[in-house]
């Protein structure tokens, strides 16, 4: 990692913080855990260098003051900067945010003593701050049926709908999907002939190594796919033939076409460009997030009467307490719940009036 030193005349690398996250991606954290925790840290030491602190000689004061930056400047502001937040203004940054970002530094922290590039008194000072207790959402957000129709009018290529299937049809993670290899998938009536003695279309989500490491939190699994996601998939089979024809021996389902990186793996970088940029910058669809669409698919599928423990098995979650989460109905659902009841109710005061034609 670097960092900007106007005292040392530029930019200088940082050995500590390089040497950590290249540790994480040695064990196989995923890319954006590496991402996330890279960022934290780089706004920690930013942070100590523009305030005039060194930060391997940091206190527990200092570390406070730096989580009171993260509260008092905007979101995405500097937080050296002399812009303050008003009270309830809408760019504070979430509780959970600042609790993030302490806890990457303070986990760099624990790894720097041990490794010898702080003090274990610095190690200990970092340890004693804390962030605010973030409040536990009791449900997560879903797209309304309204969002839906919008994003699947919209015109995408065979590649870029199948991986739109994949996170709103079968509730794969991004990391998932795009770690996906031909061997996971068995879209056949009888897969005895891949190798597989599941019966119907399904795809199995396995936790492998490689440039897109599918996180499988709950271990490997299976999903089901319905009919739709095989059509999907062999119109982007056709897409991919017409551009890369038969020199193509990548293993991975999704794969760059164009660029230094064709015939490649399709990078997480260059999906998230193409979907800020075709799906997030429509108005209506400015939250649309990928994770968004898995929070979707599990919410519709409760809404449909399935089983929590089924919808666990299909998002892979290590503990039925995270699918519970999803228990929440949409307004539509809640209406018709409500209907429901007052046509109950109709029925049951009607029974229980005098004169009315049920009572006698």
């Amino acid at each position: 990692m670097v960092v900007a030193r106007p005292d040392h005349g530029g930019v200088v690398r940082l050995a500590g913080p390089s040497d950590y996250l290249a540790g994480l991606t040695a064990a196989n954290r995923s890319e954006n855990s590496v991402a996330a925790a890279a960022s934290d840290l780089a706004l920690w030491h930013r942070w100590c260098v523009d305030t005039g602190r060194e930060p391997v000689r940091v206190t527990t004061r200092d570390v406070n003051g730096w989580m009171a930056a993260w509260f008092s400047t905007p979101r995405n502001g500097d937080l050296a900067g002399p812009i303050r937040l008003l009270p309830n203004d809408p760019r504070r940054r979430a509780d959970s945010t600042v609790a993030r970002a302490l806890a990457s530094v303070k986990a760099y922290y624990r790894w720097a003593a041990e490794a010898g590039f702080v003090s274990r008194r610095v190690a200990s000072q970092m340890a004693a701050c804390s962030a605010p207790r973030a409040t536990k959402r009791l449900d997560i957000g879903r797209l309304e049926a309204d969002e839906v129709a919008e994003l699947l009018a919209l015109a995408m290529s065979p590649r870029e709908r199948f991986l739109v299937e994949l996170l709103y049809g079968c509730g794969l993670r991004i990391g998932e999907t795009l770690g996906l290899w031909f061997e996971d998938l068995c879209f056949e009536t009888d897969n005895r002939s891949l190798g597989c003695e599941v019966r119907g279309p399904h795809l199995h989500v396995e936790p492998r190594d490689g440039r897109h490491r599918a996180r499988a939190k709950g271990g490997a699994r299976l999903v089901p796919v319905a009919g739709r996601t095989v059509a999907l998939f062999r119109e982007w089979m056709v897409q991919r033939f017409e551009a890369l024809g038969d020199d193509d021996p990548a293993a991975a389902v999704f794969v760059a076409l164009s660029g230094p990186t064709k015939g490649g793996p399709w990078s997480y970088q260059a999906m998230q460009k193409w979907w800020d940029r075709e799906i997030r910058s429509v108005p209506r669809l400015a939250r649309a997030t990928r994770h968004l669409l898995r929070h979707s698919f599990a919410s519709e599928l409760l809404d449909a009467g399935v089983s929590n423990h089924s919808i666990q098995a299909m998002l892979g979650h290590a503990v039925l307490e995270s699918t519970s989460r999803y228990s929440h109905a949409s307004m539509a659902t809640m209406r018709r719940a409500v209907e429901r009841r007052d046509e109950w109710l109709d029925g049951r005061i009607s029974e229980l009036t005098p004169g009315s034609s049920s009572a006698s």
